[in-house]
């Protein structure tokens, strides 16, 4: 960078700098992320039927749907955010009655 003698110099230094990018292309998803999705419905669906009003440990939430457990927990975040789900003792969770 050159020695900054003039204010010209300064506003084509930060008009060069603030300058926007040249837009990249967004290429579609790959089919593997496709049939995640489907394969995170199905498993939702899963952890759906798996669940009942009586209260159940996450744990034997995911034996049940063979999933890990970390993905049984973002799951159920996610329908606990939706107002389907309540958290009781005991990392126990049950549907909402309605």
């Amino acid at each position: 960078m050159a020695l900054v003698t003039r204010a010209e110099d300064t506003a084509k230094a930060l008009a060069d700098s603030i300058a926007p990018k040249p837009a990249r292309a967004i290429s579609p998803p790959p089919a593997s992320a496709t049939s995640t999705a489907v394969k995170d419905g199905e498993s939702g669906s899963a952890l759906l039927s798996a669940l009942g009003l009586v209260p159940v440990t996450v744990d034997e939430l995911a034996r049940r749907c063979h999933l890990s457990s970390v993905v049984v927990a973002a799951m159920l975040l996610n329908l606990e955010l939706a107002g389907r789900v309540e958290r009781h003792p005991g990392q126990r969770v049950s549907l909402i009655s309605r």
